[in-house]
């Protein structure tokens, strides 16, 4: 057996603040739309990724979706994950879904690519 020190921790889960009103639902729709558009655009993301963010029911579990798919620094993601709040978290990646299509689109232009 090995002596070397191991690392023990204690945790406690930290459940969403789920609140399953009009305002999730459409956010939820709109940031599983903003991510298809993102899965169009780019090649490294499979196209299998448009339908499971569509058929997925919970508003958390698109989001950690939709985090997980996406090539962000370490500190993003754990910054998107610290957010409790669904709507907050999904507010925060709906911003940053618009940014990273317009970014996609001005360089889908320079290159003369045709947008869907």
């Amino acid at each position: 057996p090995s002596t070397a020190p191991v690392l023990v921790a204690q945790v406690d889960a930290m459940p969403d603040l789920l609140d399953e009103g009009d305002e999730l639902k459409a956010l939820a729709g709109n940031v599983a739309a903003q991510f298809a558009r993102i899965v169009d655009l780019v090649p490294y993301l499979p196209d299998e990724l448009q339908a499971a963010a569509a058929t997925v029911e919970d508003p958390s579990t698109l989001s950690y979706l939709v985090i997980s798919s996406l090539r962000l620094p370490v500190a993003e993601k754990q910054e998107l994950l610290e957010i409790f709040d669904p709507v907050d978290r999904l507010n925060r990646i709906a911003e940053m879904l618009d940014i990273e299509i317009e970014k996609l689109s001005v360089l889908m232009r320079r290159l003369n690519i045709k947008l869907d």
